[in-house]
């Protein structure tokens, strides 16, 4: 029986994550004025790939101001991330993508964003 041996090294991966929830005071599921997310819009802030490469990283808050038409029109960034690239890209992409159902009848809602952006570090050994 011949056994090979093969030299072992440590592989580490820096994978990007970004996480975005945002909640809505004051308004209840089922209420006549509430927001229903259009489905397929509230997808995830692209992480800007120079915020990738500069290791930067943090939660950006938003005050999502929704009008009745279910679109954005105003956003404030009440608390950074740390990086303004990082927040503008947030509330960019929130202003740009993020629907809700019109809601007749209904003035506008504030509600909070929070989008949450890191790098995870998988570090694995790799066999050759």
């Amino acid at each position: 029986m011949e056994v090979t041996l093969r030299r072992t090294e440590k592989a580490i991966f820096v994978v990007p994550a970004v996480l975005m929830a945002w909640t809505a005071p004051g308004y209840a599921q089922g209420q006549t004025c509430s927001l229903m997310p259009v489905a397929g819009t509230h997808t995830q802030t692209p992480y800007p790939p120079i915020s990738q490469r500069l290791g930067e990283n943090g939660t950006a808050e938003l005050r999502v101001t929704v009008g009745a038409d279910g679109a954005p029109s105003q956003i404030e960034i009440v608390g950074s991330s740390g990086s303004k690239r990082l927040d503008d890209a947030a509330a960019a992409h929130v202003k740009s993508v993020w629907l809700w159902q019109p809601r007749v009848g209904c003035g506008p809602a504030q509600i909070m964003v929070h989008a949450g952006f890191a790098l995870v570090v998988i570090t694995t050994n790799v066999v050759g």
